[in-house]
């Protein structure tokens, strides 16, 4: 047999590496360390907050569904192990817990300050990187409150209630932010997202209502609905592309809709997401990479989907997953390029990586 040239033979071994790790599962979702020692089932993660700039940095939000639940979880090894931080935070009922999880990063050693949203326990405040917390109510909010919702815009922090939005003010007191918006009591408030390609625009679900956008924090408001299903329009969830400021809008029932011109106008966007047989009809909305504006992946009860066209058209991935658990979070991580993170009911934090950004490739050998 003739031998191959040297650069030949390089690359049929590289090709045969990348398909041997191909059927590995360099293209499957894995599961990270557990979240506490427990050998049974895991808390519910609802929340992953992943530092910006530190790959090693995670924390995440849980809900108090096991004995050894916390709160708070960190690492400080990308995953592979965790501890809990949550000292200070107060005791909740079983099966309530963390809404959302907010993350200012320390410059340089400094400490991340935190703020975590609690269902019925208010909003609390971590200035030592979740190591202690302390509640951060006051003016409109109370202890007691349920905050559903944290995002940050370009001069506040905003927190979404059943009540409304509330902006935190200088001296770390809350206003209901109503400008536009109906009155408590008159719908129900589900979302809240932040433009991060232009962080004065802020949209909020609400309900029957629809989708209302604010164009300066949070100060005022005014309906997004353009040609939506509706009404009633059943909005759900939230988010927005932060590459290409596109919104995305979940409507229970009807499925997810698009639109690039800030509400005005919208287009269904859930070609092969399944959600009118899946629990309340619903998909989320989804997480968009910052590395590339055409990865994107959603969940609902049947699993995660996954887009590599900006949230055009949708496929299946849960390769790798046991399929015993039910996703509950999503997150991409903005220190490890094309990394997406996923919480789940009962097995703690996964992730999976793929390049470039959500789509998979095998190199083309010439």
């Amino acid at each position: 047999m003739r031998n191959l040239p040297l650069t030949g033979a390089l690359l049929a071994l590289l090709f045969i590496v990348l398909t041997q790790a191909v059927g590995a599962g360099l293209f499957e979702w894995s599961r990270l360390g557990r979240l506490t020692d427990d050998p049974g089932p895991q808390p519910y993660v609802s929340v992953i907050t992943p530092h910006p700039t530190r790959p090693e940095i995670l924390y995440a939000g849980s809900l108090l569904t096991t004995d050894a639940a916390a709160l708070v979880f960190r690492s400080a090894d990308g995953g592979d192990t965790w501890s809990a931080s949550a000292a200070g935070l107060p005791a909740l009922p079983a099966f309530t817990g963390v809404k959302a999880l907010l993350l200012w990063p320390g410059e340089e050693d400094a400490a991340d300050t935190l703020l975590v949203a609690l269902q019925g326990g208010g909003i609390w405040r971590s200035s030592d990187g979740g190591a202690t917390w302390a509640s951060a109510v006051g003016g409109g909010l109370d202890g007691g409150a349920t905050v559903i919702a944290l995002q940050k815009t370009a001069t506040r922090a905003l927190a979404l209630t059943p009540g409304g939005v509330y902006g935190m003010l200088r001296n770390g007191n809350w206003k209901l932010h109503a400008v536009g918006l109906p009155p408590a009591g008159a719908t129900f408030y589900y979302d809240l997202a932040a433009d991060p390609s232009d962080p004065d625009v802020v949209y909020v679900a609400v309900g029957a209502l629809g989708i209302f956008r604010s164009a300066n924090g949070g100060g005022s408001w005014a309906a997004a609905n353009g040609d939506l299903p509706g009404p009633p329009y059943n909005a759900r969830e939230v988010s927005v592309n932060p590459l290409t400021g596109e919104l995305f809008a979940s409507l229970r029932g009807a499925g997810l809709f698009r639109s690039a011109d800030g509400g005005r106008t919208w287009v269904a966007s859930q070609t092969g997401i399944t959600f009118e047989t899946t629990a309340y009809g619903a998909v989320g909305a989804p997480v968009i990479s910052p590395d590339d504006g055409l990865a994107a992946y959603v969940f609902n009860s049947d699993g995660i989907f996954r887009s590599e066209d900006g949230g055009r058209t949708w496929s299946p991935y849960a390769e790798g997953l046991s399929g015993a658990e039910t996703i509950s979070a999503l997150a991409f991580h903005p220190a490890r390029p094309n990394t997406i993170l996923a919480g789940t009911s009962i097995s703690g934090v996964w992730d999976l990586t793929l390049a470039p950004g959500g789509r998979q490739y095998v190199p083309l050998i010439r």
